[in-house]
């Protein structure tokens, strides 16, 4: 292979290995309740809290302490799934803040 060819297969090639490489990442870099609310709870809670579905709860609501949320979102509940290998500490005690807004 010649020395052009090599160099337009590294730069077409670099933009997919930067992209599988950020997708392995453990690292989740979301930082706000909302944007992790958003990417993690809303398809079963809904954007505002009420949707409920596969026997989520309705989360406008929900009247738990903040200890009690952050332990469910740690640990899961009935059929949602824990979130304790997927955010951090501090991402759970973001989103739990932000569950809080969502009460009527």
């Amino acid at each position: 292979m010649n020395n052009l060819k090599k160099k337009i297969l590294f730069y077409i090639s670099l933009p997919l290995i930067l992209y599988l490489f950020s997708c392995g990442s453990k690292e989740n870099k979301l930082s706000s309740g909302r944007e992790i609310y958003k990417k993690y709870c809303v398809n079963c809670h809904g954007a505002d809290g009420t949707l409920s579905t596969n026997g989520a709860l309705d989360l406008s609501a929900s009247r738990i302490s903040m200890d009690a949320r952050k332990q469910i979102i740690n640990e899961g509940r009935i059929t949602m799934t824990g979130f304790k290998e997927v955010l951090s500490p501090a991402q759970i005690d973001s989103v739990a803040k932000y569950t809080i807004t969502l009460q009527k």
